[in-house]
């Protein structure tokens, strides 16, 4: 059999490489084969045995990685899977427990004829929060960013779009938005591969207009006032995606839930050069790097916090980025705390406010009480988010990976136990270096 695509998670979210079968859920698949008949060849479930609640499991555990290391998007990927979990039910009969083994091979089966397809050439067209590109076109990882002066009608909307021009929000964007229409070119297997590509290269371009513009800005308000997100570059609620010719390549839409009505248009107060310039800078940066896709996650992550329309929920995002940078996912974050203030020189007083964070998370997670200075504290956590972005788009510390920077991290502060710990590692290297040169 050929190479494996199916990995499960782990409970950190990150995909297990390991062969010893850790992580299956093995009890999920096992009552989903035992509550299932098949009927004319096909599995089915009678009431009130339901497969939704362990359908749920399977689509948070399995993940399809591509040929890159990449995840496949959850569309295309749950179909895999059940398509998968279905082939071991026929296979067994029902009334089984699905053999986890068995089900693997399906699945990466199924996964393989999948990226055999061939790639095509896909439109995503949506809205911007801008009244203009700065250039006429930017191609940013796979993809070409353009504007759109109208939704002509070669990009009209799919036949479902009844259901969201009925939401007043929706309607209102669609007939009289001030919102730039753009179109990303991007390519995929399917439509839910390219458009997942899309909308990732276009975050990926917000979160590096957003580094740039807000890197080091803290903003206030006084007053009886809703929270003003701190992100500048919004997307529009509606997402579409077409063929070339520009008809619908699905009957679909996508859309963000969180919308809650257009945003003001950014207009750079300097212009955009000094922005464009970074973010050329940024990509040229990242071209090199080992870690740059984790990295460009990073980077749409940071922005997608920073346009949160509720501070509480922006906090805890960039709460997360942090946990990601100093590779401290799942750990005590008394490691989050000392791994990201390592490079401050005002240690007490920064340690203070990684506290404040702490508690401020804690209360929120586990009492629900949200703070009335919460739009300040992300503030704050960008502050600290922002420096570490910065450090790893320039690679500071010489690192293959996130994760190795964040064992950077952990290293001693204090020159002198640096100095000691480089001479005794000097010294291993001198013994081993002698004994390999005498065998």
């Amino acid at each position: 059999m050929g190479r494996g695509y199916l990995f499960w998670r782990t409970p950190e979210g990150r995909p297990y490489r390991k062969g010893d079968g850790r992580h299956t859920p093995t009890a999920t698949l096992a009552k989903l084969g035992e509550l299932a008949s098949v009927e004319s060849g096909k599995p089915s479930y009678r009431a009130p045995h339901f497969p939704q609640r362990y359908h749920l499991v399977l689509r948070s555990a399995a993940t399809i990685l591509d040929e890159d290391g990449k995840e496949l998007n959850e569309t295309d990927t749950w179909s895999i899977v059940i398509n998968a979990v279905h082939s071991a039910i026929v296979e067994s009969g029902g009334r089984k427990p699905i053999d986890p083994q068995r089900f693997a091979h399906f699945a990466n089966a199924i996964a393989a004829e999948y990226f055999r397809q061939p790639v095509r050439d896909f439109i995503c067209v949506t809205t911007l929060s801008i009244k203009d590109l700065p250039v006429e076109s930017i191609d940013i990882t796979d993809c070409v960013v353009q504007k759109l002066s109208s939704r002509r009608e070669e990009f009209r909307f799919p036949k479902v779009s009844n259901d969201f021009t009925a939401d007043e929000r929706f309607r209102k964007h669609h007939e009289s938005t001030q919102y730039l229409r753009v179109v990303i070119e991007a390519k995929g297997h399917t439509a839910y591969e390219a458009i997942n590509k899309a909308l990732d290269a276009l975050n990926l371009l917000r979160g590096l207009w957003t580094l740039c513009e807000r890197l080091g800005r803290w903003s206030m308000h006084f007053g009886l006032h809703p929270h003003e997100p701190i992100g500048i570059v919004h997307l529009g609620p509606i997402h579409t995606v077409h063929h070339p010719d520009g008809s619908p390549a699905i009957d679909n839409y996508w859309y963000e839930p969180d919308y809650v009505g257009d945003r003001p248009l950014f207009e750079p107060k300097k212009g955009w050069k000094e922005i464009e310039e970074f973010r050329s800078w940024a990509l040229e940066q990242m071209k090199g790097l080992s870690y740059k896709q984790q990295l460009q996650e990073l980077l749409a992550q940071f922005t997608n916090a920073l346009g949160q329309s509720d501070p509480n929920t922006a906090f805890l995002q960039l709460w997360c980025i942090l946990e990601r940078i100093t590779d401290t996912v799942g750990r005590r974050y008394d490691e989050t705390i000392e791994r990201t203030l390592w490079s401050y020189v005002d240690r007490a007083s920064m340690k203070e406010q990684l506290e404040h964070l702490r508690l401020r998370r804690n209360l929120y997670v586990h009492a629900a009480e949200s703070g009335s200075e919460m739009e300040q504290t992300v503030h704050v956590a960008k502050s600290f988010a922002e420096k570490h972005l910065l450090r790893l788009i320039r690679n500071d510390f010489d690192v293959a990976s996130i994760g190795e920077y964040g064992k950077f991290l952990s290293l001693p502060t204090d020159v002198g136990t640096l100095k000691k710990q480089r001479e005794r590692l000097d010294r291993a290297i001198r013994i081993w270096d002698k004994n390999e040169s005498s065998e």
